[in-house]
C-alpha cells in the first residue's frame, strides 16, 4: 500500500508527484507530456464512417536518480476506424496501437510494440440481439510488459492472437 500525492503546475505545464512506496521510501517524479487527438465521423447510428487518432508524447523521470521511470513509454499512439458493412446493422472496426520501448526494473528495454485488433459487430441484428466478433493482436505479435517489484520476471509475456465472440440480448 502506498500513497500518491500529485501537484500540477499549470503555469509551467508539468506535474511533480511524490509517491510513497510500500517500504516507506518516497521518490520525486517529474512528468512532462503532451497529447493530441483527432476525431471525425457521422456516427454509427447515421450509418457513416467514424475514426479517431490519438498521440501522446511523455517523459517521466525519477528526479533523485536522474533516470526514466520503468514501464513508461515515451510515445503512445492509437488509431480507431469504424466502417459500415450493412447500413445501420453490421460494422467493422479496426484499431492500431503503438507504444515505444519501455524500460524494465533491471534497466533493459523492451522493444516497441505494434498491436492491431479487428472487430465485426452488429446493432440489432435480430430483435433485441447484438453480436460481435473480435480478433485481438491480429498479427500475433510476441511482446511483454515490464514486471514490477512484486513479480519475479523482468518482463511478463502477453497473450498472442485471441478471438472472442459476444452475444447480447436486450429485453
Amino acid at each position: 500500500p502506498g500513497v500518491d500525492l500529485g501537484i500540477e503546475d499549470r503555469q509551467n505545464g508539468f506535474i511533480a508527484e511524490a509517491a510513497g512506496q510500500a517500504e516507506g521510501e518516497a521518490e520525486l517524479r517529474l512528468d512532462l507530456g503532451a497529447q493530441v487527438g483527432l476525431e471525425q465521423g457521422q456516427g454509427k447510428g447515421a450509418g457513416g464512417f467514424e475514426g479517431n487518432l490519438a498521440y501522446t508524447l511523455q517523459s517521466k523521470r525519477d528526479q533523485e536518480k536522474g533516470q526514466e521511470l520503468t514501464n513508461s513509454p515515451r510515445h503512445l499512439g492509437k488509431l480507431n476506424l469504424i466502417a459500415p458493412l450493412l447500413k445501420r446493422k453490421i460494422f467493422a472496426g479496426f484499431q492500431f496501437q503503438y507504444s515505444s520501448q519501455r524500460t524494465t526494473l533491471n534497466g533493459t528495454s523492451l522493444p516497441s510494440l505494434y498491436l492491431s485488433n479487428l472487430t465485426l459487430f452488429s446493432q440489432r441484428l435480430a430483435k433485441g440481439l447484438d453480436v460481435s466478433f473480435g480478433a485481438y493482436n491480429l498479427f500475433n505479435q510476441k511482446y511483454g510488459d515490464p514486471g514490477s517489484e512484486e513479480h519475479r520476471q523482468n518482463a511478463i509475456e502477453q497473450d498472442g492472437r485471441s478471438v472472442r465472440v459476444k452475444f447480447t440480448y436486450h429485453f
